[in-house]
């Protein structure tokens, strides 16, 4: 079985990276947290008790919640010490962002985080959808 350990290592450049084999070759998309959570998902789905879902649902939500939060007060954070940084009349770099190379890195991860988000939201949707159905049963 071949497993990666770790994840792949950022672009060290600007320029866009080939995606993965396309989703033909696979039959399961791009991998990503929102394929391998739905894929997940799925196959667990009649697995789950109501309690199960219930928690994904409401926990899960307040999670994904948080999560966006902290991402937006990360992302702020960042804005305002690369605007200072570039703001004073005589230039001094500040923190990790010492050049334009490091930039890259954190978006990169700031996407990941997004993806997280878009997963959890997604598991949150299937769980109610499969409470309601099993409602209307």
């Amino acid at each position: 079985m071949n497993r990666r350990t770790t994840p792949p290592a950022a672009p060290a450049c600007d320029e866009p990276q080939d995606l993965p084999a396309p989703a033909a070759e696979t039959g399961r998309g791009v991998f990503g947290p929102p394929t391998a959570m739905s894929l997940l998902f799925r196959k667990a789905r009649a697995h789950l008790s109501d309690a199960d879902l219930e928690w994904l649902f409401i926990d899960g939500s307040s999670y994904a919640e948080a999560l966006a939060e902290n991402a937006a007060v990360v992302a702020e954070g960042i804005g305002w010490l690369v605007h200072k940084d570039n703001a004073g009349a005589e230039h001094t770099s500040a923190g990790s962002f010492q050049s334009n190379a490091d930039v890259p890195p954190l978006m990169f991860h700031m996407s990941n985080v997004f993806l997280q988000i878009a997963s959890m939201v997604n598991v949150v949707a299937e769980a109610e959808v499969e409470l309601r159905e099993r409602g209307q049963s």
